[in-house]
């Protein structure tokens, strides 16, 4: 039997897996027959040894195989390969880079070999939220929709199924949050909107949201004490520099079309939750504080390319004109 899981989500595809190998144990005693195999680093020959080998312990074997595809023998020669697997074998394929134009690709999701055959994309918001919920809750705690929007809101990488990074980024949100429940639930069983912010990390996606939040409001001391726990926890000063120029672009793209229908979301790749969010901003800044802030932002870039300033005293100084120009 042949199972294909391949996609961004790998938590999805590392709970699959582990559910396979639960039931592997559970029918035959243990897991003594079971091995796995990294294809970036295990020649091809030593896999087809194993896959045409009986069992020794059981009735059957189970090998998980990684990276496949990434072989180019497998993929020419892949509707071979599945011949040779004897049906005392289990055989688990992942792969998350595919090319879906692939014989690899169209073997294995097609026909017999086909059957169990699965895409694990990254969860949507509106499932992750659900998902938040039901994991907490099989743990054996509580926790308010209020508590789940704002650990959604803390943890989780926008979704923008366009994008790729973006979409490999939001399929490790599940890793995270799982940590963050266990963390949460391990302090108090009911999870609050307090014990998120006193122990769960932002991710920096979030944290800009933030700070771009107490700029465009005029916060300055908020603002600049964002700024250092972003470069605390990791961001350098282009990104951020990046990231305030991308979220002033959605605010003022917002604006733009206000009162016009949410294709306009689509079209600039935009998530609904971060077409809201510089829509709320929107609200609040003119076209000439944009005018400015745009301004600042090009001068602050200049001057770390030239060499002219430190890129955190240009960082520190550009946050501080923005506040200025927003109040």
């Amino acid at each position: 039997m042949i199972f294909f899981f391949y996609g961004d989500n790998s938590y999805a595809i590392a709970q699959a897996v582990a559910q396979i190998r639960d039931q592997y144990a559970r029918k035959t005693g243990g897991l003594l027959d079971v091995q796995s195999f990294d294809m970036t680093t295990t020649p091809l020959s030593e896999l087809l040894d194993a896959l045409a080998t009986r069992p020794m312990f059981a009735g059957s074997r189970l090998l998980v195989v990684r990276s496949l595809g990434s072989n180019k023998t497998a993929n020419t020669q892949i509707a071979d390969i599945v011949q040779v697997i004897p049906d005392s074998t289990v055989a688990v394929l992942i792969d998350s880079e595919i090319d879906r134009r692939s014989s690899y690709f169209r073997t294995l999701t097609s026909g017999v070999a086909g059957k169990n055959a699965r895409e694990f994309l990254p969860l949507e918001p509106v499932k992750l939220r659900a998902w938040i919920k039901q994991t907490v809750e099989s743990l054996g705690g509580e926790i308010e929709p209020l508590a789940v929007q704002k650990l959604y809101e803390t943890v989780a990488h926008e979704y923008r199924p366009r994008d790729r990074a973006l979409m490999k980024r939001a399929g490790a949100d599940q890793w995270q949050l799982a940590e963050e429940i266990k963390k949460l639930i391990g302090f108090d069983p009911k999870i609050t909107l307090e014990t998120i912010a006193d122990l769960v990390v932002p991710n920096i996606e979030q944290t800009i949201f933030e700070l771009v939040d107490a700029v465009a409001r005029g916060h300055s001391n908020d603002a600049l004490q964002m700024y250092a726990n972003l470069i605390e926890h990791g961001a350098s000063d282009q990104q951020i520099l990046a990231m305030l120029n991308w979220q002033y672009r959605n605010i003022v793209l917002a604006r733009e079309n206000v009162g016009v229908d949410s294709k306009w979301t689509q079209e600039f790749g935009l998530s609904p939750f971060v077409a809201s969010k510089a829509a709320t901003l929107g609200n609040t800044l003119s076209f000439e504080q944009l005018r400015a802030a745009y301004l600042l932002m090009l001068e602050a870039d200049l001057s770390i390319k030239m060499g002219d300033k430190p890129s955190n005293l240009a960082l520190e100084q550009l946050i501080y004109q923005m506040c200025q120009v927003s109040a």
